[in-house]
């Protein structure tokens, strides 16, 4: 439970640690989510999950190379206000966030548990190399293809659940 739905550590993130991990998630996922037809990021459930699971990859990365880094907490909770930052950005009142906020890390839960998407991390990895050698568009294109597979995974698992 969220103690202040308007609250979330990804706004208290450095901006160095904020452009590697919160920042590259949402734009990846943003432009995915728009090209599979929805206006906001907010209303594409798999793709939430996508930028869930992106940032938390992110900041593993982040926190890998930055073992002297003091955000360790708050790039732990980056994924959680990742999302938060988006359901705000869609003017939704606090009650709504945490519901929904609270809705999305059970749908991440059983989409982990179910093994419904495969292991970001290898092109999570290559993004992240390119996020290091200030290459954000290659980065970026890798992002996207992580999103877009997770998307379609998702896509496809709740086809199978429905029939």
């Amino acid at each position: 439970m969220i103690d202040d739905a308007t609250q979330t550590d990804a706004d208290g993130l450095s901006p160095a640690a904020y452009h590697a991990t919160v920042g590259p998630a949402l734009k990846a996922t943003a432009e995915v989510a728009a090209k599979r037809g929805y206006p906001t990021l907010h209303d594409d459930l798999p793709c939430m999950i996508a930028l869930i699971e992106l940032v938390t990859r992110l900041a593993d990365l982040y926190t890998e190379n930055n073992q002297a880094s003091a955000e360790h907490d708050k790039l732990a909770a980056a994924p959680q206000g990742a999302a938060i930052m988006v359901l705000r950005e869609a003017d939704l009142d606090a009650a709504s966030i945490e519901v929904m906020t609270n809705a999305l890390a059970a749908a991440d839960t059983r989409v982990r548990e179910q093994m419904v998407i495969g292991d970001p991390r290898p092109t999570v990895a290559m993004a992240w190399s390119y996020l290091n050698d200030n290459e954000r568009d290659a980065a970026d294109r890798y992002l996207q293809r992580s999103v877009l597979a997770i998307a379609q995974a998702i896509d496809a698992w709740e086809q199978t659940a429905s029939q």
